[in-house]
């Protein structure tokens, strides 16, 4: 029946459904790509065997990647390690950026001398350089692996390409703007000492630090309840679109 397929050692079962599973893939190829043997593909002319076929096998290997990729990719154990550090580096981001944004709220009105005020700017600076720094690429490295490395992906649910592109902006932004004006503020009020106070600069800086420091914070807020409920769904893709 199908001598193209047939051997001496075959069975016809076997040669049946080995010839399912041919007509099966290039169905699912038709399916996913337009084409099948070059011709355009019209699922309206297609046979009832070649379409169901192909839509199985081809759901079949969307949802075998999909299930198998945390295993084949990370690892069950890999993730957990992953996702540990990932939590770790989030939760120290977030507490340092609070501790920071306090800092510069609750800034007290008067300073003994100089050295207080040094010390005072140096502390803010110190939670951003050393702490802030470290976590923020600590969470985007993280994230962005976990995401690569599991069957999330970067950009296959819209929770996590908003969460992707919203912590790829802070960083960037604390690293440009965020970071040099604190930087400034410790740097105006060592060379000036209490006549820091009375510089404009300073004060210009200490409160773009305030108003973008929180809201950085509240984004970050905003970024760990959208992993937490993952709202929206999966991307559609054109192959969904078109199904």
């Amino acid at each position: 029946m199908y001598p193209a397929l047939a051997t001496a050692s075959q069975s016809p079962l076997a040669v049946a459904a080995e010839h399912w599973n041919i007509v099966g893939t290039q169905a699912a190829e038709a399916h996913a790509n337009g084409f099948i043997n070059g011709a355009p593909y019209n699922p309206l002319r297609a046979s009832p065997r070649t379409i169901l076929s192909g839509s199985f096998i081809l759901e079949h290997q969307v949802d075998s990647q999909d299930r198998g990729s945390v295993v084949k990719k990370l690892g069950a154990k890999g993730r957990k390690w992953a996702l540990s550090f990932h939590l770790v580096f989030v939760g120290t981001w977030f507490g340092s950026a609070v501790a920071m944004v306090m800092l510069i709220a609750l800034r007290p009105p008067v300073f003994g001398s100089d050295g207080a005020l040094v010390a005072y700017c140096n502390c803010v600076a110190m939670i951003d350089d050393f702490i802030i720094i470290a976590a923020a690429g600590g969470t985007w490295v993280t994230g962005t692996f976990l995401a690569w490395r599991t069957n999330w992906g970067l950009f296959k649910w819209y929770w996590v390409a908003l969460k992707f592109i919203s912590t790829t902006a802070m960083v960037l932004f604390g690293a440009i703007c965020l970071g040099p004006w604190i930087t400034e503020t410790a740097t105006i009020a060592r060379s000036a000492g209490l006549d820091a106070l009375q510089d404009a600069r300073f004060h210009t800086t200490t409160t773009r630090s305030l108003i973008w420091g929180t809201v950085q914070t509240a984004v970050l807020a905003g970024i760990i309840f959208l992993s937490i409920f993952k709202p929206w769904g999966r991307i559609a893709t054109r192959n969904t679109r078109q199904d």
